[in-house]
């Protein structure tokens, strides 16, 4: 497993788009928490505004 940083919120934040894309909700919005949660462990305040509003465009 990846150690937690902004590159790896990013990437779970992109594979979470490419999901929804593909119409696997379920599984984007669980890789979506892990970007979020990871995100927020980093406490980097845009890649949680760019997770939010992910979630907000698709759920």
């Amino acid at each position: 497993m990846q150690p937690d940083s902004l590159i790896k919120a990013i990437e779970l934040r992109s594979l979470g788009d490419a999901l929804q894309l593909t119409g696997d909700l379920v599984q984007s919005r669980q890789v979506l928490q892990q970007s979020l949660q990871t995100a927020d462990k980093l406490q980097s305040f845009a890649e949680i505004q760019c997770n939010i509003a992910e979630f907000g465009q698709y759920f």
